[in-house]
Order: C-alpha cells, then sequence, then structure tokens
C-alpha cells in the first residue's frame, strides 16, 4: 500500500513583515498583492518536524481507475449457434429412452437429476376476448368489415322496428309454405315409390338418372279396387320394403303376408335394385303374391333366396341380356349348373371408347377378345388371341384391374361385376 501523503502548512510570515503567526489567513486578506509583497527570505520554509506533526492534514493516496469493461460478444452472433440451442432444445425434451443419462460414477461433479415432463396446459381465453380478437383481426385483414352476425343482428333489429305489411307477411307465408311441401315432395319422391301418371310431380335429371321403371303385377284374387297392375318410379338405391308398404295399402295385407318376387327368385325386403343389378335403362317387372299363394306355388323351395354379407335380405342376381332385354338369362353348361352371365366394357389403345360385350362366366378368355376384335373391325386372324399359338404374330391379351388374364382362363375367375372396365393390352 502506498505512503499517505500529508499537506504541509501555510508558509508563516516573520514578524517584520507585519503579520500575525497565529492567523492563517492574515496572510491573504492583509496582503492584496499576494505573493509579491512578500519577501521570499523572509518565508519560513517548512522543516521535518512541522511535516511529521500532527496538525498537518493527511492526503490519501489517489486511487486506482478502473478501466472500462468490455462489453462481451453475444453468443448468438457466433457462427452455428442457433443450431447448437436448437440440438440442446431437442435434447432437453427428447424421450427418456433416446436420451443419455449420466452416471455418478463417471466425469466430474454431480450426477444430474433426471426430472419428469411437466406440460402446462395454455390459459382458457374467455369467450369475450375471443369475439374481441376475431373483431379486431376481420377489421384489419378485411377492410373493417364489421361481423356478419352483427350485421343480421342489425338488420333483424330494423325489420322488427318496421310495421309488416300484410300482403308482403300472406307472400312470404305462402312462398314459404310452398316451399315446404316441394321438399316434403322431394324426399317422398328419393325414398319411396312413385306413381308413373300425369299426377306425379316432375323430376329432375339427376333423380331421374337414379331411378328405374317397374312394372308390379298383382298374382293374387282379384283386388277390389284396380286391375292389379301399377307402373312405378323407383329409387336405384330404396330397399324393396318401401314397395312391400306400398303393395299393404293397395292389398289390404300384412307385410308378412306379401310376396315379392322376380324371375321367379323371391325378393326379401332389405334388398334393393342396385343390390339385385337391375339395370337403369330397362323396365323391370316385379310380382306380388299372397304368402299362401306362393307357399302352395312351392316357388320358394324350388328358388330360396340368397343373402349377402353386407345386406342381410339379397336376393340374386338379375343378369341382363346380350341385346339389351329385361327378362335374366339362365342358361345350363354341360355340367347343369346354371351359369350367370357377365356384362363386361372392354376397351385398348387403339380403341379408347369402351364396347359392352356379355358372355357366361364361364366363357374364355380367347373367345371374348375375338368378339371383342370383330366389333371394333380388327382381323381375329391376324393377332395371337391364344396366347403364343401364331408365330410372327402380334399378341393380344384381356386384362382387368392391372391382371394379365390367360387366354385359356374363364372371365369368372376374377371378382367382377357387371360394367366393370376391362383393358386389352397389345392393341
Amino acid at each position: 500500500m502506498p505512503p499517505k501523503f500529508k499537506r504541509p502548512p501555510p508558509p508563516k510570515a516573520s514578524a517584520s513583515a507585519g503579520l500575525s503567526p497565529d492567523d492563517e489567513d492574515a496572510f491573504f486578506s492583509r496582503n492584496p498583492k499576494g505573493w509579491d509583497a512578500i519577501k521570499v527570505e523572509n518565508i519560513a520554509s517548512p522543516t521535518k518536524s512541522s511535516r511529521d506533526s500532527s496538525d498537518s492534514e493527511d492526503i490519501p493516496a489517489p486511487k486506482r481507475r478502473k478501466g472500462k469493461a468490455v462489453k462481451k460478444e453475444s453468443d448468438w452472433t457466433k457462427p452455428g449457434a442457433v443450431m447448437q440451442v436448437a440440438i440442446l432444445h431437442a435434447c432437453r425434451f427428447a424421450p427418456d429412452g433416446s436420451r443419455k443419462k449420466s452416471s455418478p460414477g463417471k466425469g466430474k461433479g454431480k450426477a444430474k437429476v433426471t426430472r419428469e415432463r411437466s406440460i402446462t396446459p395454455p390459459p382458457e381465453v374467455p369467450e369475450d376476448a375471443m369475439m374481441d380478437a376475431k373483431r379486431i383481426i376481420k377489421e384489419v385483414f378485411f377492410g373493417g368489415e364489421a361481423d356478419d352476425a352483427a350485421k343480421l343482428s342489425q338488420e333483424d333489429e330494423e325489420m322488427e322496428d318496421e310495421e309488416e305489411d300484410p300482403e308482403v307477411s300472406a307472400l312470404l307465408a305462402g312462398a314459404r309454405r310452398a316451399e315446404e311441401a316441394a321438399f316434403k315432395s322431394r324426399v317422398y319422391d328419393v325414398q319411396s315409390p312413385t306413381y308413373d301418371d300425369p299426377a306425379s310431380p316432375a323430376l329432375s335429371q339427376e333423380e331421374e338418372e337414379d331411378k328405374l321403371k317397374l312394372k308390379v303385377q298383382w298374382k293374387g284374387p282379384a283386388l277390389e279396387e284396380g286391375k292389379g297392375k301399377w307402373a312405378f318410379a323407383f329409387n336405384h338405391r330404396a330397399p324393396f320394403r318401401r314397395l312391400n308398404e306400398t303393395m299393404q295399402t293397395k292389398t289390404k295385407l300384412p307385410e308378412k303376408e306379401i310376396v315379392l318376387a322376380h324371375n321367379g327368385h323371391r325378393i326379401l325386403l332389405g334388398a334393393t335394385p342396385k343390390s339385385l343389378r337391375m339395370r337403369k335403362d330397362t323396365t323391370e317387372t316385379i310380382e306380388v303374391y299372397p304368402k299362401w299363394q306362393w307357399d302352395a306355388e312351392e316357388h320358394e323351395t324350388s328358388s330360396t333366396p340368397l343373402t349377402s354379407p353386407k345386406v342381410d335380405d339379397m336376393a340374386p342376381a338379375t343378369i341382363a341380356t346380350q341385346a339389351g332385354g329385361t327378362q335374366a338369362e339362365e342358361e345350363e353348361d354341360d355340367g347343369g349348373a346354371v351359369a350367370s352371365v357377365l356384362v363386361l366394357s372392354i376397351r385398348s389403345g387403339a380403341h379408347p371408347n369402351a364396347i359392352t360385350i356379355s358372355a357366361k362366366r364361364t366363357a374364355k378368355v380367347s373367345s371374348v377378345l375375338t368378339k371383342y376384335l370383330q366389333k371394333v373391325g380388327e382381323n381375329p386372324a391376324a393377332l395371337d388371341v391364344l396366347g403364343g399359338a401364331g408365330r410372327g404374330k402380334k399378341t393380344v391379351k384381356l386384362s382387368f384391374d392391372g391382371e394379365e388374364l390367360a387366354a385359356g382362363a374363364s372371365v369368372g375367375s376374377v371378382d367382377a361385376e357387371d360394367e366393370d372396365m376391362w383393358d386389352v393390352v397389345g392393341l
């Protein structure tokens, strides 16, 4: 520590100079000229004893000035700092299985204590605050338009304040009743059979495309009203239970005493025209029997109705003929079993427009290909239809859903339905 400095006492003038030695300020108060009026030889210089005396004032040593602290550079300015923080954040919130746990035996310092993560749910926002926020956002980003609900409420209040004109209110009420009646008729028309007479409402194009015509014939005793023949425009996806309900009103019989049949097969009430593969461009005939007469004619034992895993009530499929007829076609093969007919829509690269061909499910692929080539104007003899039989000829194959079928395979070997698209490969 540096030594302390003592301030020397003020110079004392001698008595010859006319100054009082006890008055320290007398030197400056009585000598306006300052040091010019004092002779140097008359000034007594301070001695060592006067310096060491307690009358002198201690002067502390000057303090060392601290240098200006240099501001530390932020860690964010270093290259790769953001990536390091992201990695640390990912490691901090990583699952326990992927995080490396520190062991107390390795490394220096205390082992880190693993704590379970706690997720604090966000605070609930009051509904009023949320509505205000939405309103502000709409005003900022959408040109200051007011809320539609507020507009409607204001318009409703203005309309309530005004007196309603009786003529206007009557017109509005009439239009409302007409709209409700039209809606009810559309619902009934979509879900239930509609009589094919001039009194029926006009159907839209979309509804007409989704309907098919049914001719219903009563096979029981003569009815009191009507001849027992009706024509319906029936929805393609509606269950036949609705037709049964209509027949209940016509025949005065309960539901269980009415049997619907098509081409000798009983139609169960859960089946639909679509599930029975009835075509929309044809007119199908439905027979209605009283149950006692159906049992007497043994129709039920000769043709047992089938069921589907998706629909509990299902009847055997109706197959369209090649000429587009309305009657189902049943043909027997050599084994005596009934072979159904499949309607194929076939196209090729040279002929992109699909051609419809009807064939048995047991028909060979080669015969179907030959029939298709004849329809599109190609010469089957100039192409290899049998697959390797004709040398130097272009091979053509029939494909369904990306799977090529061999020439000797049957078209019923794949899970295809009527009017599914088939492709001819190689043409």
